[in-house]
């Protein structure tokens, strides 16, 4: 599913902040070899590469739903493998002398120490942040949260079956998987909410509120959304306190 213009703010204010650094300083010897307005063309389209690809690479890390020093090590390596190709073709296009796997090498050297030294940061400012015991509710709703975008992993408020697809509301927006309700429900077990509908699961955190309507039962959500209780789940729904 295609990033929206919300969803890409972050890189594109990374693509615009590095495009004018290259451009004003000139690294790798490019000061010397460009005038301003070539200097331009070429950081702005190296740094929307390199944003690109780390976003492909992210994108790839969420499919597999691996993480792990050892795992973002390795992710490292492959930008560091793919980005460098990329700079050293431009390079042996544009400038004589970069036509040497030694000169590919050193691009990949140069790349992967920068992308291991934020991936320690990112690790490091991680550990840093506490060290409570796990809990479990939480983690449940973390590994499912990992199906969905980066930017939609937030408090989950429902999800509702859709045909083949379930519509997962957050507090920061929804998403559509291709998933059936019992795997997200397996996936979601431990978790602080329950099905109480054939397509319908909810948070307790998530529940604002209930309304009586002939003799059925209507769960109102924090996101407007009301959620009907089906009898079969109205004794689930009664033990967690939602009828």
């Amino acid at each position: 599913m295609s990033l929206t213009l919300r969803q890409m703010q972050v890189p594109i204010a990374v693509w615009l902040i590095a495009s004018l650094a290259g451009t004003l300083a000139g690294p790798f010897g490019t000061f010397a070899a460009l005038e301003t307005p070539a200097r331009a063309i070429y950081w702005t389209g190296i740094a929307g590469v390199a944003v690109l690809l780390d976003l492909a690479v992210r994108r790839l890390e969420t499919a597999l739903g691996r993480d792990g020093p050892a795992w973002e090590a390795g992710l490292s390596l492959l930008y560091a493998l793919v980005m460098a190709a990329v700079v050293w073709g431009v390079n042996n296009a544009l400038f004589s002398g970069w036509d040497g796997v030694g000169d590919y090498l050193y691009l990949v050297g140069i790349v992967l120490a920068i992308a291991l030294i934020l991936t320690a940061l990112r690790w490091l400012l991680g550990a840093g942040q506490g060290t409570e015991a796990p809990d479990p509710a939480r983690a449940a709703e973390a590994r499912f949260l990992r199906n969905l975008p980066i930017e939609k992993r937030a408090p989950l408020i429902r999800i509702e079956a859709q045909d083949h697809y379930l519509e997962v509301v957050t507090t920061v927006g929804s998403e559509l998987l291709l998933m059936r309700m019992r795997d997200a429900e397996a996936e979601l077990d431990g978790a602080r909410g329950l099905r109480v509908h054939r397509s319908h699961w909810v948070a307790l955190s998530g529940v604002r509120g209930r309304r009586r309507a002939d003799g059925r039962v209507f769960l109102k959500m924090a996101d407007g959304a009301e959620v009907p209780v089906s009898r079969a789940h109205r004794p689930a729904a009664q033990a967690a306190g939602l009828c």
